[in-house]
């Protein structure tokens, strides 16, 4: 179990801050299918790099949501 100290929230929201924009325009011009095929392709990368079945990406890729 973790926590973040009041200084980490501040600085948690700092970088939050700082990246905002960036991630914003990581992701422009791309459609909710093409996000969805690059987020399956990212799924399986992981899967492949870990070595097999992971619950957490099973679990999400169940997810209809």
């Amino acid at each position: 179990m973790v926590s973040l100290t009041d200084a980490g929230r501040v600085a948690l929201g700092r970088v939050k801050d700082a990246t905002h924009g960036l991630f914003e325009r990581s992701f422009d011009g791309l459609t909710t299918s093409k996000l969805e095929k690059l987020n399956e392709s990212l799924r399986i990368v992981f899967r492949n790099l870990n070595g097999g079945d992971h619950p957490i990406l099973d679990a999400a890729a169940s997810d209809p949501s």
